[in-house]
């Protein structure tokens, strides 16, 4: 059984693993699991645009 999902590297080089995914394979703290890097994904920025009153 596999799943994937988008998660970030904050400090200290760690991951969070989504609820859905840790309920779905069971885990627990301390738990090995097998990672995979497909690749680095280059994000974007993102600017709010607000409607003129006119």
């Amino acid at each position: 059984m596999s799943e994937s999902f988008i998660t970030k590297v904050i400090e200290g080089y760690r991951i969070t693993i989504p609820k859905s995914i840790r309920e779905k394979f069971g885990l627990q703290e301390g738990d090995f699991i097998e990672a995979v890097i497909i690749r680095k994904i280059e994000r974007t920025a993102t600017v709010e645009v607000k409607e003129s009153a006119n």
